[in-house]
């Protein structure tokens, strides 16, 4: 399993380290001993509105590898890009499917380790959705699949419900965001997984899940996030952070719920989910949910009102390959879902 340690900078075993962000090539400095880790890219969201049951798309898969390589020798990259996210208004019909996460590859000629991206979210009319499945890897000394994004249950006036991304599996399991349950005459939403735990459960009601923390679960059917490595819920709290190689120690965004106007969700912290964001009501404008920090899913986002052209937004998954939340817009209105994070690599020697 890998640990929160393999991601701090510098070390005696491996001083140097070299982010790729885009495809191209990677030749090694020296000889010598090499840690490669490769992130599959997130798949986004489904988006929908009046009665679509829209899930989060897959956190992208992850893989490590030590290898023992001569200098000079010329490593081939790709890096898979994360699902673009996509909108639908089309009231009563059925919503617009996400898009897959791209696939990240490792090949230097002897070793090749791949990190698949995430699955899209695919929407359901009046009917159950299953969840988007995360990205699985091959090739590693370590190959950890995606985490995958809640499923959306129906439920007769069943207006619009969502869930959030599935978080990439950096600390050794890929968590899901949290199931939901739609509810007649109410907007329904779940937030972004957390690199250490699931997001809430919502089985009704009112309140949203937070997203989860990079060291624990949110709760079920509250807008409490997840915790942090200090155990705090206040991303704020976070400590300095500027010297560390992915720092997935964040906490999760806080969710958020509004009876009427405007609603704006928490994004996660480092390696923490996005909250979901809901409002249910006539004056109803806008829900907003947050985006997920680094490795982590973006919060759903839903909405219930019977007038004007409202629009719910799902949040964007966190960068190397965190996955987008859906959005569903019941009764009138458009959904938005969040894209998945990019992928990419990094390479320590």
């Amino acid at each position: 399993m890998s640990t929160l340690s393999q991601f701090i900078g510098g070390g005696q075993d491996f001083p140097n380290i070299r982010y790729i962000r885009n495809s191209g090539t990677f030749v090694t400095p020296k000889a010598g001993k090499y840690r490669v880790s490769v992130f599959g890219g997130g798949g986004s969201g489904a988006a929908g509105a009046y009665f679509n049951m829209c899930p989060g798309g897959g956190a992208g898969g992850f893989a490590q590898k030590t290898l023992t390589l001569a200098a000079g020798v010329t490593a081939t990259i790709t890096v898979g890009g994360g699902g673009t996210g996509v909108t639908s208004s089309a009231a009563g019909s059925l919503g617009a499917t996400g898009t897959a996460g791209g696939a990240s590859i490792w090949s230097d000629g002897t070793n090749t380790i791949t990190a698949n991206g995430g699955a899209a979210g695919t929407p359901a009319v009046s009917a159950s959705a299953t969840g988007a499945s995360g990205g699985t890897a091959t090739g590693g000394d370590i190959n950890i699949t995606g985490g995958s994004s809640g499923a959306v249950a129906w439920v007769a006036n069943g207006y619009g419900a969502a869930s959030g991304g599935g978080a990439v599996g950096i600390l050794g399991s890929g968590y899901a965001s949290g199931a939901v349950t739609a509810v007649a005459n109410r907007s329904v939403a779940s937030g972004g997984a957390g690199v250490g735990g699931v997001s809430g459960t919502c089985t009704g009601g009112a309140t949203p899940s937070g997203g989860g923390g990079s060291s624990g679960p949110s709760s079920n059917n509250s807008a409490t996030a997840g915790v942090d490595i200090l155990g705090l819920t206040n991303p704020a709290n976070l400590p300095a952070v500027s010297a560390r190689i992915l720092p997935v120690i964040g906490a999760g965004g806080a969710a958020n719920y509004s009876p009427s106007g405007t609603c704006t969700a928490t994004a996660g912290a480092y390696g923490g989910g996005g909250g979901a964001a809901t409002a249910d009501g006539v004056g109803v404008s806008a829900t907003t949910a947050g985006a997920g920090g680094i490795c982590a899913g973006g919060g759903a986002a839903s909405l219930f009102t019977s007038g004007g052209s409202a629009t719910c937004t799902g949040g964007a998954g966190g960068t190397y390959g965190g996955g987008g939340g859906g959005a569903s817009a019941g009764w009138t209105g458009s959904g938005t879902s969040g894209a998945g994070g990019n992928g990419g690599v990094i390479v320590e020697w």
